[in-house]
């Protein structure tokens, strides 16, 4: 409401001098925002990983929040756990670098009451940022057999990855088989 200079100035006076700080349980109580965002990885010790948790949260901080960081250690059921944990929790939104995509996830996402965003896969459940992984990969590999190479491998991950797993395999084979 309203206050008159005079008493807003004895309060700026009293705060400084009692050094006060307002809590954050009773502003998200008041306001509805935590300035939380929920940042679950897949695993911590990876270079690449490790590059976008930092932009992540470059851009957070520039914005005024605080990023809670969840290390899944490549277990889907952890994955699924944080997700029903910041939903559960005051967050303001959830940021998942996701590397599976199951049924349970379509679920838990489509069941969040917080803006959410899938980092790396193409998914319907949620907003999603995702690289175009069969191009790069059929890109790459036809540069490389270009070059004269014969004796080429893939060394890939986990098919539950479509990302990474499947659509750069798939884009290595296509290459090579028509070359």
């Amino acid at each position: 409401g309203y206050l008159s200079e005079e008493k807003k100035e004895k309060i700026k006076t009293v705060i400084e001098e009692t050094g006060y700080k307002p809590s954050s349980q009773a502003q998200t109580l008041r306001t509805g925002k935590s300035k939380l965002i929920g940042v679950i990885i897949p695993k911590i010790n990876s270079s690449s990983i490790s590059q976008i948790v930092d932009g992540i949260s470059t851009v957070l901080s520039e914005n005024g929040y605080q990023i809670l960081l969840a290390n899944t250690f490549n277990n889907e059921r952890k994955e699924l756990e944080y997700i029903h944990t910041f939903n559960e929790n005051f967050v303001d939104g959830i940021i998942n670098l996701g590397t599976v995509s199951t049924k349970e996830h379509a679920k838990a996402f489509r069941n969040t009451t917080v803006p959410t965003v899938v980092l790396g896969q193409n998914v319907s459940y949620a907003s999603c940022i995702y690289h175009d992984d069969y191009n790069a990969s059929l890109d790459l590999t036809k540069y490389v057999l270009g070059k004269n190479h014969k004796n080429i491998g893939y060394i890939g991950v986990t098919d539950k990855d479509k990302a990474v797993g499947v659509l750069r395999k798939n884009g290595f084979l296509d290459a090579a088989n028509s070359a």
